[in-house]
């Protein structure tokens, strides 16, 4: 791993979503949980919570298409791309309990995919191996988004109860995250499993 690979745009942009995971826990950390009358400053707070929430996302976007265009972020970029989208969406989910808009058991199961998911991650890439993101899995991000997103606006507004749309939304995301979960473990025993095929035929033919 060389210096270019732990700098350059796309890991400053990792880097900072790291960095502002303290800050969502302070400002979240101010709101009045549920179901407390709210005042101006929870609803402003709410809203300042979710816009550091969407640019976080916005963030990631962007970083990765630096990555592709650079080509420098290496081994360690992919490693730590996803897993500061894992940190901000854990930070997130143990807030939002915190503050009762969310059953702890439903972060339980979103928090513990992230955690398999990681790890396999971490020992594919020591195997040399690289698993592709699967569409699923891209999906369950994306409505994992909008539906943290209602959950951190929470109130009812323009006619919209973000509430119980950020409710549904995380139900759906974790049908979406567990099934994107099988498949990616799935893949990761499926590469295993032909690598050490592979080599042993080398072997054989030696």
């Amino acid at each position: 791993m060389r210096k270019k690979h732990l700098l350059g745009w796309a890991n400053y942009l990792t880097y900072a979503r790291i960095v502002t995971i303290p800050l969502f826990v302070v400002l979240m950390s101010w709101i009045t949980p549920a179901p407390g009358l709210p005042t101006a400053m929870d609803v402003c707070l709410n809203w300042l919570v979710t816009l550091f929430f969407i640019l976080s996302g916005f963030t990631d976007v962007v970083d990765g298409y630096l990555a592709r265009r650079g080509g420098d972020s290496g081994t360690f970029g992919k490693f730590l791309d996803p897993l500061a989208d894992k940190l901000v969406t854990t930070a997130v989910l143990v807030m939002l309990i915190y503050l009762n808009r969310l059953p702890a058991w439903i972060a339980v199961v979103l928090i513990s995919r992230e955690i398999t998911i990681t790890a396999l991650r971490g020992m594919a890439i020591s195997e040399g191996l690289v698993i592709a993101a699967s569409q699923w899995g891209k999906r369950k991000s994306l409505l994992e988004h909008f539906a943290l997103s209602g959950l951190l606006i929470y109130y009812p507004m323009w006619g919209l109860n973000f509430h119980v749309m950020g409710l549904w939304l995380i139900y759906g995301t974790m049908i979406v995250s567990v099934a994107s979960g099988v498949h990616y473990i799935w893949q990761f025993f499926a590469e295993v499993l032909e690598q050490q095929s592979n080599q042993k035929e080398l072997f054989e033919e030696e």
